[in-house]
């Protein structure tokens, strides 16, 4: 945060982890992560851990940016080839999923369409060509 603000640069914390209390604060957060994101000049990482921006993103695109019509997020650290695969991506997801649908009684897309998305970013760890979105 301090060199964002000593450089002019907004910053905004967007809480990603797979653990319940982030997903219900990233429920909370995630119009106005949604909101900054397609405003577009920012610049996102993470502050600890292993590969949470992948995992934002992810969110992101599955239910907000799929919608518009958005690429498919580009993964940095859930790749196959450097030995990681997207399990704790798709737990994040899943546990968004059914929070969403507990707190609004309804789901956010259909879960044909959920397991579709998470189908992409599935392929996208792998390496394999996304066309199909």
């Amino acid at each position: 945060m301090d060199t964002c603000e000593a450089n002019g640069i907004a910053y905004y914390h967007y809480p990603v982890h797979k653990g319940k209390e982030f997903i219900v604060n990233m429920l909370k957060e995630f119009t106005t992560f949604c909101e900054l994101i397609d405003k577009g000049d920012f610049f996102i990482s993470c502050a600890q851990g292993l590969h949470r921006t992948d995992i934002a993103l992810c969110t992101y695109w599955v239910f907000y940016g799929a919608n518009k019509v958005k690429e498919p997020p580009v993964l940095v650290g859930y790749l196959k080839e450097k030995g990681h695969d997207p399990g704790k991506i798709f737990h994040v997801l899943n546990s968004f999923y059914n929070l969403y649908t507990e707190q609004n009684g309804v789901e956010p897309m259909s879960i044909e369409q959920f397991k579709e998305r998470k189908n992409v970013i599935n392929r996208i760890s792998k390496g394999e060509n996304t066309n199909e979105t």
